[in-house]
């Protein structure tokens, strides 16, 4: 019933943003944008800890935006952005922001700093990192296992206040503040009152973030560098601290790309220990590319340590429309037994509008 009334609402404001652009001669002009990807593959899993593990699978993953902006007299932009997932009808993120020679401030749910200035490892494949590399193989594991940026694990999606700087010189730095570690805080009077929840419920309180970014290019290389810090803050029922760390570099000579990343992350109330690393050469020509990644995840306190190793391909068939296919080999063991154990071909296709 609950997914039903959203989606329906989600299809009635893409009616109104359609109405509002085509009137709006002023103001905010909005519209609607987004992907859509669609997988197909199977899997053949060696290990006995899982049943049923040699599968044919089918994975959908499907978000659209809504999103408007206008410039202020006084030279400012003010704009917003709404996101939703397509493919359950819930929403995702929203926020506010406001830009200018000072940089960006974003308010609402969003990313931290830490998390948007991240750079993670380059696939030209189904993908790699984000949980990407976990769907296929029965017994791996997803979350902070399939990413260097553990900083999700501190606060992702959280309501944020956000300021990034502007670039200067290729550097751009950024810094958050979260009051409540926690998806869905509504203003009070709504659904879920901010002030009660603020009380002893076991989320972190008054969390910050600080990332930073740095691009270059000398004779026909390229490079960028990242760098992100998170505190989650405490809260009185919240054992311990929940800090996380994340970098990554990226280089690029003619159509090559090199980039690895790492991240860790200590959450003493979840006893979550990660310490992840991932590397990938990747190599684009016209509408073709190819690539090899690796992750490594490790969450040390409950021994658990995972491999991915991705051989991607791609190829674009026209503006926004672009078929990929991976080939993965995963590997997860948890105190000493094997609970992952297999290889998974993948293949289809992503649309972006």
């Amino acid at each position: 019933m609950k997914k039903s009334l959203l989606a329906t609402t989600a299809i009635a404001a893409l009616g109104v943003v359609g109405v509002a652009t085509s009137a709006a001669a002023e103001g905010f002009e909005a519209k609607v944008n987004g992907y859509m990807e669609q997988y197909f593959g199977y899997s053949d899993n060696k290990s006995s800890a899982v049943t049923n593990a040699d599968v044919w699978n089918q994975n959908s993953d499907v978000e659209f935006y809504i999103s408007g902006k206008q410039t202020l007299d006084n030279g400012l932009t003010v704009g917003f952005q709404i996101e939703m997932e397509g493919e359950t009808g819930g929403d995702d993120e929203q926020y506010a922001y406001v830009e200018g020679s000072f940089g960006k401030v974003i308010l609402g749910s969003e990313n931290p700093a830490s998390y948007l200035l991240h750079l993670g490892v380059k696939s030209n494949g189904v993908g790699l990192e984000e949980n990407d590399g976990s769907y296929w193989v029965a017994g791996a594991g997803g979350g902070n296992m399939n990413r260097t940026n553990v900083h999700s694990g501190v606060a992702d999606d959280a309501n944020t206040v956000t300021w990034l700087s502007p670039s200067v010189n290729g550097l751009q730095v950024g810094l958050s503040f979260v009051p409540e570690a926690q998806t869905d805080t509504y203003y009070p009077g709504g659904d879920a009152a901010t002030n009660q929840q603020r009380t002893n419920n076991g989320k972190r309180d008054n969390g910050w973030m600080v990332g930073a970014q740095y691009g270059t290019s000398f004779d026909a290389i390229s490079m960028k560098l990242s760098a992100g810090y998170s505190d989650g803050g405490d809260d009185d029922t919240a054992a311990g601290d929940n800090t996380a760390f994340s970098a990554g570099v990226q280089l690029g000579f003619g159509g090559f790309t090199f980039s690895t990343a790492m991240g860790t992350n200590n959450n003493d109330s979840s006893g979550n220990e990660y310490d992840n690393f991932a590397a990938s050469l990747a190599y684009a020509a016209g509408p073709m590319g190819v690539s090899l990644a690796y992750l490594s995840a490790n969450d040390d306190q409950n021994d658990d340590k995972q491999g991915i190793l991705e051989v991607g391909a791609s190829y674009a068939l026209g503006a926004g429309v672009k078929a990929q296919a991976s080939i993965y080999n995963t590997t997860r063991k948890t105190s000493g037994s094997t609970v992952a154990d297999g290889v998974a071909g993948v293949a289809g296709i992503r649309l972006d509008f």
